[in-house]
């Protein structure tokens, strides 16, 4: 049975079960458009994202290394409030996602606001895994998707929708590595059944678990992190 396509990261737990870390009501700058590829997207929940030196969110949605100038923040959890020029208010709550090119210029009471759960030691996501259009599936089964645990693993971002305007993101099949200690997030765990039900190896969208891959992060630090 097919693998169910979940895009985006999904909160699983923290492991202590304690010091979670609450969301952060950030901005997003007027105007702002994601573009994923060469697609224009909405900033959803599940993105990954940056807060860049002007004080903005921006959706972290290119496939980069880690820098200080280009970390990973946290995850789009929820939509606090945008202004929808079409229906002339203030959308408050609403939905998954703030339109691409939202403007509320310098009316700072429309100003877009976005719920963000910020990166912490202990968190577990669940992200999926795929491959570019055209190449064969690197693991296709139990054994192999379970020697992954502990690796070092990047982002992919090459399967934008201009139909959905979302950007589909998952862990890269190819960029998988217990060496690269600057691929921004470790895999630890691939379970048998996830929040999509029973895995199928042998097709994509395999579930992983993973967290951000803060230096000799426990509890497999035995790969270097960034």
């Amino acid at each position: 049975m097919a693998n169910v396509s979940k895009t985006g990261f999904t909160l699983v737990k923290h492991p202590g079960g304690s010091g979670m870390a609450q969301p952060m009501l950030l901005p997003v700058i007027s105007g702002y458009q994601a573009i994923c590829g060469a697609v224009n997207v909405d900033l959803c929940v599940g993105d990954p994202v940056s807060i860049h030196a002007d004080g903005y969110c921006y959706a972290h949605l290119t496939t980069s290394t880690y820098t200080a100038a280009n970390a990973y923040y946290g995850v789009v959890v929820g939509i606090d409030q945008y202004w929808s020029v079409a229906n002339n208010r203030l959308e408050k709550g609403l939905g998954n996602r703030v339109p691409g090119a939202t403007v509320y210029g310098a009316v700072i009471d429309r100003e877009t606001r976005i719920l963000v759960q910020p990166f912490a030691s202990g968190q577990v996501w669940e992200v999926e895994f795929d491959v570019v259009a055209g190449q064969p599936l690197t693991y296709a089964t139990r054994a192999a998707y379970k020697a992954l645990v502990g690796a070092n693993v990047e982002l992919l971002f090459t399967r934008a929708s201009a139909a959905l305007a979302r950007a589909n993101l998952c862990l890269s099949d190819a960029l998988v590595s217990g060496a690269v200690a600057t691929h921004p997030f470790r895999i630890l765990d691939i379970p048998d059944e996830t929040s999509a039900g029973p895995q199928d190896w042998t097709m994509t969208y395999v579930k992983a678990w993973v967290t951000a891959n803060y230096c000799q992060q426990t509890p497999v630090g035995n790969t270097t992190g960034v």
